[in-house]
């Protein structure tokens, strides 16, 4: 399991967003904020026209949990290559001395 981690106490969404954006595959959908208490990033499935940001089952996500972006049970994960490219954005703009790849089981 490949998790993202920070040593950050806030990131900038609306920044890591448009990176991620400008730099993916033009197949996918956008990554936006993901509109829930604990914060994160979501991918919309299918059409982002009817994307409804309030059903889990429409997208797959990341949230944070104790400085880590992790997919909560009974949501759809990011590919690999989706998390690749977050991990980049995330580095791009808060620095790779900041953001790091963690694998292995969240709790250690």
């Amino acid at each position: 399991m490949v998790h993202i981690l920070v040593n950050l106490k806030e990131v900038k969404y609306n920044d890591i967003c448009t990176f991620y954006n400008n730099h993916k595959n033009k197949e996918w959908n956008s990554i936006s904020r993901l509109d829930r208490f604990e914060g994160g990033f979501c991918i919309p499935f299918g059409s982002e026209d009817d994307f409804d940001s309030t059903n889990n089952q429409q997208s797959k996500q990341v949230r944070w949990n104790r400085k880590r972006l992790i997919t909560p049970g009974g949501c759809c994960r990011f590919t690999l290559e989706e998390l690749t490219l977050l991990y980049k954005a995330m580095t791009h703009v808060h620095g790779d001395d900041n953001v790091f790849l963690e694998t292995g089981p969240i709790y250690k």
